[in-house]
């Protein structure tokens, strides 16, 4: 996790007006896949706004959203409400 934040920490050093980092942490949805490896993105998402306070609030058909920011940098964070094989349909 701490390889994540410091490479976003490096990132954020870009001049103003770059456009948010997307991060999508992708998973299968349903109780059948909580806490399996196949929902590891989802749990590595709920990590990262649990650790930046970005709630992820803005549920849309497709996918779950939150914006903030991690070490200066504005993130978007987005668990897709389909299956991964479908996951480029929210993304």
């Amino acid at each position: 996790m701490a390889k994540v934040f410091d490479w976003l920490s490096g990132r954020s050093k870009q001049r103003n007006g770059v456009p948010p980092l997307l991060l999508v942490g992708i998973g299968n949805p349903g109780e059948k896949y909580e806490g399996t490896r196949h929902n590891v993105g989802f749990m590595l998402i709920d990590l990262l706004a649990e650790r930046a306070n970005i709630r992820l609030n803005d549920k849309r058909k497709d996918v779950v959203l939150g914006q903030g920011s991690i070490n200066n940098r504005s993130v978007v964070l987005a668990q897709p409400r389909t299956f991964v094989n479908k996951s480029g349909i929210a993304a």
